[in-house]
């Protein structure tokens, strides 16, 4: 039987925690459940799952529907799209049965891509390698989550890209229901030798949006991440930010008495929540960089309730030495977990403080 290869080469920097994340990891298990339910999809889906931070890797190889198990999303520091593409060309050169003489090899693969940001590095090589090789050979459909990812070269990958507008729930279930259809379609297809290699998105749901030249993309951040580590475990933990972009985000966050006396504004961010990840794999994900990126205390809100592994009921403690945060309880003697200093926890203002890149 000849396969019909689905690839999702996902985004996994910081600024997919928590949320994000979740909603991906949930999406693709109720793809997997809705083919399932498939025959033909049975006879013919084998998924495969790549993802890419500063790093790119093989979360799950080409495996086939009935034996896939949807793994949980890791984090890493960084957005190299020319990692996660060619990685993808390396697993569609090495993974897809090629065709013949007396074999018929694997369906055109289809390919999602989902992602929530800018490159932090230039992908122009690997994308031109993409389109003179692999572009007419695949079928990719590009996803930006939010309005933040480079609208630019999601076009410049394929003819099919697309924006979820509203990052919520529902709007996510709506978005892999489709997926799932989409999917189920092509299947349907190859079952009976009549697959097209349509490069047309059919009936694109009301919450999303297909990006063309002329659609724009907001370069300003959305979120605000900052990596921390545990004073008692050691081990790390991202604090995100969400910004408040506008007054239905001010009534949605419960913010309109804080509005109103100026406490906080437009453009500042409120406390999302603090997220564990795993130190090794976010160390394995990640590129090596300088930090560059800084932001001031006073446009942040909020601050964890404590430490996601430990007591301690400070999640949010900056050293000015090392330029890094990590955990402690207030009235206790501290020492950084980073660089060994050793002192009392006080508090400050307008202190400009590294945040990741993703």
């Amino acid at each position: 039987m000849r396969r019909l290869p689905v690839y999702f080469l996902i985004d996994v920097s910081e600024s997919m925690v928590g949320d994000k994340q979740f909603q991906v990891e949930e999406g693709i298990k109720t793809i997997i459940n809705g083919l399932r339910a498939d025959p033909y999809a049975l006879e013919t889906v084998h998924i495969s799952i790549i993802i890419f931070a500063g790093k790119a890797q093989v979360l799950s190889p080409l495996t086939d529907i009935c034996e896939f198990h949807m793994p949980p999303l890791p984090i890493g520091s960084g957005t190299s799209l020319s990692a996660g593409l060619n990685l993808l060309m390396y697993e569609i050169d090495t993974s897809i049965r090629k065709t013949t003489a007396t074999i018929k090899g694997d369906w055109k693969p289809i390919i999602f891509l989902f992602t929530d940001g800018i490159p932090t590095e230039n992908p122009a090589a690997s994308i031109e390698k993409w389109n003179n090789k692999y572009r007419n050979n695949c079928n990719l459909i590009a996803v930006s989550i939010g309005n933040h990812a480079d609208t630019d070269i999601l076009n410049k990958l394929t003819d099919n890209a697309l924006r979820i507008n509203d990052t919520n729930q529902e709007t996510f279930i709506s978005f892999f229901k489709w997926v799932t259809n989409s999917i189920k379609s092509s299947s349907a297809a190859a079952s009976e030798c009549n697959y097209q290699d349509s490069k047309k998105i059919p009936n694109i749901p009301p919450d999303f949006e297909k990006i063309d030249n002329s659609t724009q993309f907001i370069k300003e951040d959305d979120s605000i991440v900052f990596l921390a580590q545990c004073s008692t475990t050691h081990q790390y933990y991202l604090i995100r930010y969400e910004k408040i972009n506008n007054e239905e985000d001010v009534l949605k966050l419960d913010l309109l008495e804080q509005f109103k006396r100026k406490e906080i504004k437009l453009g500042d961010f409120i406390i999302n929540g603090a997220y564990k990840i795993e130190k090794e794999i976010y160390n394995s994900l990640s590129d090596n960089y300088s930090k560059q990126n800084k932001i001031n205390t006073k446009n942040l809100h909020g601050s964890p309730e404590k430490c996601p592994y430990c007591n301690n009921n400070i999640a949010f403690v900056y050293c000015d030495r090392c330029d890094n945060i990590s955990c402690g309880s207030i009235n206790e003697s501290w020492q950084c977990t980073w660089c060994g200093l050793e002192g009392i926890i006080g508090i400050a203002e307008n202190l400009k403080v590294s945040r990741t890149r993703g």
